[in-house]
């Protein structure tokens, strides 16, 4: 199968129900990981947002509200 971030319309053209499924299953995975790539990066932003406001003079910044 080719690389996702290549793939254009024609290559869909002619694809077997099978390779669909394969496709289908390659893009959720690769959806799932930036997912997750995208909570773990917001977590360290707003940890180092914190310890910044916390470093702040007459900051009275608590832990984040979840």
């Amino acid at each position: 199968m080719q690389d996702l971030r290549n793939l254009k319309d024609e290559d869909l053209q002619g694809l077997t129900p099978e390779a669909v499924t394969a496709l289908a299953q390659q893009m959720l995975q690769q959806i799932q990981r930036q997912a997750q790539d995208i909570r773990l990066k917001d977590a360290k932003l707003e940890k180092l947002t914190f310890e910044w406001l916390g470093t702040m003079p007459g900051s009275s910044v608590r832990s984040p509200r979840r």
